[in-house]
């Protein structure tokens, strides 16, 4: 019988997985390998671009490649020349100079290669020959699945025009609003319960993670944010839930149906077993309600048979029997 606060709250994706796919040049699409909907794993195809800028890039690095291995055979055969004192210093110095000066123009080749979305794996096989002339492979950057797409076979794209847009739903952020008078009871690290509507019986648990800075002038309502655990996919993004976080917590206690508590004469009452068709009035001691459920503080024990079912009828019976008497001791 945990304490909390309870408020609305809203699924979104989680914004830290959560990515567009897009490409860093203009071309068009050679082929799409995955459709909506599509769980993929990290580094999957999913779709190819040929591009005159990718084949720019790519004979740019194969050139400086080139470059670089013959101005390194000019150091060593111009090392090789002073050491049998043909040549002097300066052509080895002027040797080694150029060979450093191939080398930068590798590395700068090679990084632009990377930023067009090129791995070590892929520039290797430009080496090997095996990769296609002018095409561009579009990966997943991590495991999830794709929610959007908009890429078509033979579609001319633009530069940054997104193709396909990748979530990871396996944990999902519940954007919670909470009242302003309750914001002093929340800390971040508390546990949060919600509930669907769509899902009865199911209560899905998170922690919260995220508490805004001010409360909104207009509803009176702090934002945070709990992190959810998806993982049988039930959950979905833009789904309204009751939430409820956890405030305070309790030891096992004593609870019973809220029909069962009867009042009488001001008292909590409850009907308990003491025989065949016999039954106890006994006061007690109410304590936190919730989903229908009262804790009891005081006035059972655990072995305690209590009425839960036409409690009100015998109280109606009770009370007539001690008509002109006190109800309750």
């Amino acid at each position: 019988m945990e304490q909390g606060v309870e408020c609305f709250a809203e699924l979104t994706f989680n914004q830290n997985k959560l990515a567009q796919i897009n490409p860093l040049v203009g071309g068009i699409v050679k082929s799409v390998e995955v459709d909506l909907g599509a769980r993929v794993k990290q580094g999957a195809l999913l779709a190819r671009i040929t591009s005159a800028a990718i084949g720019e890039a790519q004979s740019a690095y194969l050139e400086a490649l080139a470059e670089g291995e013959l101005r390194e055979k000019a150091v060593v055969r111009q090392r090789k020349l002073r050491d049998e004192r043909i040549s002097s210093d300066k052509d080895l110095q002027e040797a080694e100079a150029a060979h450093q000066s191939a080398l930068a123009s590798l590395q700068q080749a090679r990084q632009h290669l990377i930023v067009l979305g090129f791995d070590s794996a892929r520039i290797r096989a430009l080496t090997d020959h095996d990769a296609a002339p002018g095409v561009l492979d579009l990966r997943a950057p991590f495991a999830g699945e794709i929610i959007e797409r908009t890429a078509v076979a033979g579609a001319m794209v633009e530069m940054g025009k997104p193709l396909f847009t990748l979530a990871d739903t396996s944990v999902l952020w519940a954007m919670v609003n909470i009242p302003e008078t309750q914001v002093g009871r929340v800390r971040l690290g508390q546990k949060v319960e919600l509930t669907v509507d769509a899902l009865p019986g199911r209560v899905f648990t998170g922690t919260l993670t995220w508490l805004s800075s001010g409360v909104d002038e207009r509803t009176r309502l702090a934002r945070g944010r709990a992190e959810v655990a998806n993982t049988e996919g039930l959950l979905k993004a833009q789904m309204f839930v009751h939430a409820r976080i956890v405030t305070t917590g309790s030891p096992a206690s004593m609870v019973v149906p809220e029909a069962a508590v009867q009042d009488v004469a001001g008292k909590s009452v409850v009907f308990v077993k003491s025989g065949e068709d016999l039954y106890e009035a006994r006061a007690v001691t109410r304590g936190v309600r919730r989903d229908g459920q009262v804790q009891i503080v005081a006035g059972l024990r655990p072995a305690d048979e209590v009425v839960v079912a036409g409690a009100f009828a015998l109280k109606s019976q009770f009370l007539i029997s001690r008509l002109g008497a006190g109800c309750v001791d």
